[in-house]
């Protein structure tokens, strides 16, 4: 597969025709995890994003099998040979994915929410931008265990809401790959 890889993607889960019940997910423990869930739209943004994840793992040619996903200690899904991170927020989903050093990876819907966690970062003003790019670089920095390299992107869902996606590894990244929500959408597996 390709080597050298570091690669962000993300979706947009915003239409109304999509329905989790046309959506697959090969792990085993991770549709056991997604049933556990009880709040309907955190339960369809996991569903798609690990929907995603794995769209990206055959689409990038790794091989890996329902149970080769396994959790950490520190509460991190893993793969042998792969590092990634997921994130979710409102009608955005998204993977980062490296094949040389532990990545993390943040999404932040722009509200006015974010005025609760200005004070976190110091910040006077009521400028929901500067919150949520240093919102999404703080996330991003603990999923990736203190990686250093920040890049950072804003993109609209289909309803013109504002988004930033942080992604934290090694090097730059130089572009976000949009990914159809139509292209996730598999018949005939249920969630309970």
């Amino acid at each position: 597969y390709n080597s050298k890889m570091l690669k962000l993607f993300y979706c947009d889960i915003s239409s109304s025709n999509l329905n989790i019940n046309n959506v697959n997910i090969i792990s085993k423990k991770r549709v056991d995890y997604v049933n556990s869930i009880t709040d309907l739209k955190r339960k369809s943004q996991s569903i798609f994003a690990w929907a995603l994840l794995e769209k990206v793992l055959i689409d990038n040619q790794i091989n890996f099998e329902s149970n080769s996903f396994f959790l950490k200690e520190n509460g991190k899904w893993t793969l042998d040979g792969v590092y990634f991170s997921l994130s979710h927020s409102d009608n955005i989903v998204c993977v980062l994915i490296s094949d040389e050093c532990d990545v993390g990876v943040d999404v932040q819907l722009v509200s006015k929410k974010l005025l609760k966690i200005k004070d976190k970062f110091s910040i006077k003003e009521d400028d929901l931008d500067k919150i949520a790019l240093c919102w999404t670089e703080y996330e991003s920095k603990l999923k990736s265990n203190e990686a250093k390299i920040y890049s950072s992107f804003t993109i609209n869902d289909e309803n013109k809401n504002k988004y930033y996606i942080t992604a934290c590894a090694g090097q730059t990244i130089d572009k976000i790959i949009e990914v159809s929500a139509n292209q996730l959408l598999i018949k005939g597996v249920k969630y309970e």
